[in-house]
């Protein structure tokens, strides 16, 4: 899970007409987990992450992991991460 990954996934929930704040939650097969969320900064023009909860074995997230990203309306998404890459797994 690297940042391009997760701006590429926030820009594809914006696409699809999520709002913000925009909050992910990442939970690796091994038991990691990641809370942040996201709000954009007009006078930066960027996204200023906030970290909200973590826990890590070994600080290493495994893949494949899977994402609960929601928004400010409460529209919900899951997204997995995999080896060969990231999709929706579905869309509500």
């Amino acid at each position: 899970m690297n940042p391009e990954q997760i701006a590429a996934i926030i820009a594809a929930c914006l696409e699809q007409g999520f709002v913000q704040p925009i909050c992910l939650c990442a939970v690796s097969v091994n038991g990691c987990v990641l809370a942040m969320r996201y709000d954009f900064h007009e006078a930066s023009d960027s996204w200023e992450p906030t970290l909200l909860a973590e826990t890590a074995s070994d600080g290493v997230f495994i893949l494949p992991i899977n994402l609960m990203v929601t928004d400010a309306r409460g529209e919900a998404v899951r997204v997995v991460i995999r080896f060969d890459g990231w999709g929706f797994a579905d869309l509500n």
